[in-house]
């Protein structure tokens, strides 16, 4: 027995000798390797969780090594529906053994998910050093039946923007419902300024369609404020607007109570102006513009007047500074006058509203002042006072120059009634010889009270009655005697005629000299049997006498008859008055009315000639872009009034003057079609924007300015069209925005 322990106590020293061998061994030399005891284990908490769509349910999870070495771990998670996970880390380590470590684990429902449905999140922790040693725990989550709405206005819970006075600004107040079901909503607001008008209709029952697993269910709601007219810059109306459901509560997943909307009237400085006359002014002396200045903002404004013009014209402004009051008018004027020394011309006198605080320009208005000689006819004087028909007699006309410019190419013309009678020529006259004496050669072609007429042209001037004044002329009753000179000859030749009206009269009368034609049993002349003289009285044969035998006849007479009648006593025929058949009644031949008189016109030379061809192809070109701008439907009356006055200067002859209107015609008509183009582009583009949207937001006031802007487009208003298309550009653009953040 004995022997056996001592047998067993020695093995067991053999033992741990070997055993302190062998750890000195693999201590002191590598000898081979061997695979630590790797281990991990997972737990969470809580096991399981409920939500709503759209919510993040956080979940903890610790990670605890559990092998014999220190060790790291890999992390891994994943949803049995595919829903979005978010971990806090995705490695964590070194751990010692024994040592654990906490982990979060996010999950998002995702909106318009079923209610009641539920998802599995698993999270696996792998060992780093064994790949094959691995743990993983999962938890529930339970999709709950809920109200999930969100109400926000551009994208916020907020907004601010400025309007004028009467004018309104629409506001889209959109409702997202993110929950799985239909949701009813009821809609109230509160404002703080009871003066403006606020047009949010009534929304007791607003039904909010359920979204789906791509798109949440949207409602759009509008809201219209308008400023009042008194309203002062810088006056602020804040317009709240929140949600209630009965049956539950209301819940947002921004935790937002309500949207306020914040209106600010903006500063709005304008004028207007309201000239008595503005064009066609002619230089003579002072000449008064006077205009009205009207304030149509919602401010006071202490206005700077700065004028622009000609140094050749001295200007003067009654008043160059003045306060103008929120719709108060306020007179001022504008005179200008004439150097000696300034040409002939068309000039223009800018006159511009300048804010006195900030500089700003704020209206302007352009004066025409046109320079002409102002001429006078002070005396008309006859070489005869009465002036004999046909004859020639001198007329002499005296003119002053009472302007301040030079006249040269003056035509004096002598009207008599409305026709042209004569005319004569003056080079010059001058402001420093102003007076002038030239004389007409005039043969009065008709006699009796005649009224005349003496007026001026003077080239390159125009017609005067274009700008408000009289053409230089005087009027002057003459008596012209009758010449019977000329009506001696119509005298002698009316004689000549009578005479020989009587002559042939007297020759066919000649056929009736010495007896009478036979007449028919008609009493007329048959014009065929000869004429017989009628025997004189105790010609004729007595009774039983023989007849006298005719003179150169011989031999016995015939023996009378043997009965014999007594022949009837002569009886002289009875004359009838020829039945003459009675002459048609001729119409008197229209009297001839003498045609009036041609008057020859100067000949012109061949450069004037080649200046109107040109201005008239012109003009030409620019009445078809005038007509093809009219097809568009564009209102172009004023372009008409332009082009009418091209028209007259170039009848009467004034090259310049239509060159000057033409141009004025063209700039117009190239700035409208501009503007046009302009407008047509700004609402293409806005279309554009809009087609590429439809049906992932509501457009309706996209779409209400669109409208606006086609509308005047079509009324020929572009500059109001470009401003709405823009806003619906602009609108559109926010819309796209805010649906790529969401």
């Amino acid at each position: 027995m004995r022997k056996r322990y001592f047998i067993l106590i020695g093995m067991l020293l053999l033992s741990f000798f070997a055993l302190n061998i062998s750890s000195m061994i693999s201590a002191d030399e590598p000898h081979g390797t061997r695979n630590p005891d790797a281990g991990v284990e997972v737990t969470a908490f809580p096991l399981a969780q409920n939500g709503l769509p759209t919510k993040t349910i956080s979940y903890e999870f610790t990670i605890k090594n559990t092998g014999d070495e220190t060790d790291n771990f890999i992390l891994s998670a994943d949803s049995s529906n595919e829903w979005e996970i978010e971990l806090s880390q995705s490695f964590v380590g070194p751990l010692n053994v024994d040592e654990s470590i906490i982990v979060f684990a996010n999950v998002t429902i995702p909106m318009g998910w079923p209610a009641y449905d539920t998802d599995i999140l698993n999270l696996t922790a792998t060992s780093n050093t064994v790949s094959t040693e691995f743990n993983k725990t999962g938890v529930i989550t339970t999709v709950d039946e809920g109200v999930v709405v969100e109400l926000e206005i551009e994208g916020g819970t907020s907004w601010t923007s400025a309007v004028n006075n009467l004018d309104y600004v629409n506001y889209t107040l959109i409702l997202r419902n993110m929950v799985n079901e239909d949701v009813i909503i009821t809609l109230h607001n509160i404002s703080d300024n009871n003066s403006w008008r606020i047009d949010f209709s009534r929304y007791p029952d607003v039904n909010v369609p359920k979204a789906d697993l791509f798109t949440a269910g949207i409602k759009a709601v509008n809201v219209t404020v308008t400023a009042p007219q008194d309203a002062p810059p810088h006056a602020v109306m804040n317009l709240t607007i929140w949600g209630e459901k009965s049956d539950r509560n209301w819940y947002s997943y921004k935790h937002q109570d309500n949207i306020t909307i914040t209106t600010i009237v903006q500063p709005r400085r304008s004028v207007v102006f309201y000239p008595d006359i503005f064009d066609g002014f002619v230089g003579f002396r002072d000449t008064l513009f006077n205009f009205t200045l009207e304030n149509t903002g919602n401010m006071d404004l202490k206005l700077d007047l700065v004028m622009e013009w000609p140094d050749i014209l001295i200007i003067d402004l009654v008043h160059d500074q003045m306060v103008v009051r929120v719709n108060d008018l306020e007179r001022n004027t504008l005179r200008v006058r004439t150097a000696s020394d300034t040409q002939l011309g068309n000039y223009t006198i800018n006159v511009s509203c300048v804010d006195n605080s900030t500089g700003e320009l704020i209206a302007g208005m352009e004066f025409y002042y046109i320079i002409v000689p102002v001429l006078n006819i002070t005396n008309i004087s006859m070489s005869d006072e009465e002036p004999m028909q046909y004859k020639t007699t001198t007329v002499s006309v005296t003119i002053e120059n009472i302007g301040f410019v030079d006249a040269t190419n003056i035509t004096v013309i002598l009207y008599d009634g409305s026709k042209k009678a004569a005319s004569t020529y003056l080079d010059n006259l001058s402001v420093n010889d102003p007076v002038a004496t030239v004389k007409i050669k005039w043969a009065p072609s008709e006699y009796g009270n005649r009224s005349i007429r003496i007026a001026i042209d003077v080239e390159g001037v125009g017609n005067f009655t274009e700008h408000g004044t009289d053409i230089a002329e005087k009027m002057l009753n003459v008596n012209v005697r009758i010449n019977w000179q000329p009506y001696y000859l119509a005298i002698y030749v009316i004689i000549v005629i009578i005479l020989g009206i009587a002559v042939i009269s007297c020759m066919v009368s000649l056929k009736y000299y010495g007896g009478v034609p036979h007449l028919n049993h008609y009493g007329e002349a048959t014009g065929e049997e000869p004429y017989e003289e009628f025997p004189e009285e105790g010609d004729f044969p007595e009774e039983g006498e023989e007849p006298m035998r005719p003179f150169g006849t011989y031999g016995p007479t015939a023996e009378p008859k043997e009965s014999i009648e007594k022949p009837l006593p002569y009886e002289p025929r009875r004359e009838r008055a020829a039945r003459i058949p009675p002459r048609e009644r001729r119409e008197p031949p229209p009297r001839r009315e003498k045609p009036p008189e041609r008057v020859i016109a100067p000949v012109k030379d061949p450069e004037t000639l080649r200046k109107e061809s040109e201005a008239r192809e012109e003009i030409s070109k620019a009445q078809d872009k005038l007509d093809k701008t009219k097809s568009l439907g564009v209102d172009t009356a004023n372009i008409d009034q332009l082009l009418s006055t091209a028209k007259r200067s170039l009848s009467d002859g004034d090259v310049n003057k239509a060159k000057q209107y033409l141009g004025y015609a063209n700039e117009r008509i190239d700035n409208l079609m501009s503007k046009r183009d302009e407008a047509l582009k700004a609402i293409k583009e806005a279309k554009e924007v809009l087609s590429g949207m439809r049906g992932t937001a509501d457009m309706t006031i996209v779409e209400n300015f669109l409208v606006k802007a086609d509308s005047l487009f079509a009324e020929g208003d572009f500059r109001e069209a470009i401003n709405y298309a823009n806003k619906a550009k602009e609108r559109a653009v926010r819309l796209q925005k805010r649906e790529m953040r969401l």
